[in-house]
């Protein structure tokens, strides 16, 4: 039987990724957030209360609660949202883009 190296390195990350999903939701409500598709966002810069990458400002609610910068919008019948929250690394200009939708 042919063994896949690539396949089980990608399910021992993905244990790992499930891991730290309930440590994280341990300490907080993180409901409606797609923790699991959060993604790296460099080269962004804090100016005048937004969150710009580029040209393009990245949130339209601010920063909120000091915690994150918040990009929402409504559906098609105003009862459910969707957009992304970022919050801040480490490392200057760097980002964690996390998807939501409720």
């Amino acid at each position: 039987m042919k063994v896949y190296k690539e396949l089980e390195e990608i399910a021992r990350m993905n244990a790992k990724i499930a891991d730290a999903v309930n440590r994280l939701e341990k300490d907080g409500d993180w409901d409606g957030l797609d923790i699991q598709c959060a993604m790296l966002i460099d080269n962004c810069v804090e100016r005048n209360g937004h969150l710009y990458r580029g040209d393009r400002q990245l949130d339209n609610y601010g920063l909120v609660d000091d915690e994150y910068y918040c990009e929402q919008y409504s559906g098609y019948c105003e009862d459910d949202f969707h957009g992304s929250l970022y919050f801040a690394t480490d490392t200057k200009g760097l980002f964690i883009e996390v998807p939501f939708w409720n």
